[in-house]
């Protein structure tokens, strides 16, 4: 697999989010605005599915208030994409990565 290596901007794509320096894998997710998304998991709770998870498990690998320290993110940028073509990448990564969220 081929993540880019390049910071997420204002376009399309697929991302997943681990636990820095490992390849354990906590959220896979897509979106038609990376930057957006992505940032959303760290700065604003109340739209944070990962973050609500870690919040809720009592035996997560990270803590909720340190995930943006302890976390890496990767992505694919698929600019230009239907939002149908990334959520079948997005179940593809899913399957092949096994994230511990959702569970």
């Amino acid at each position: 697999m081929r993540w880019d290596a390049v910071e997420p901007g204002n376009i399309q794509g697929v991302y997943a989010i681990f636990v820095k320096g490992t390849d354990n894998c906590l959220y896979v997710g897509e979106s038609g605005n990376l930057r957006s998304r992505i940032n959303g998991h760290f700065n604003n709770s109340k739209k944070s599915d990962l973050r609500g998870y870690v919040q809720r498990d009592e035996n997560s690998p990270v803590e909720a208030k340190e995930l943006q320290y302890v976390t890496e993110v990767r992505i694919i940028q698929m600019p230009g994409s239907e939002a149908i073509h990334r959520r079948t990448v997005e179940r593809k990564l899913t399957d092949k990565l096994e994230p511990v969220y959702p569970k």
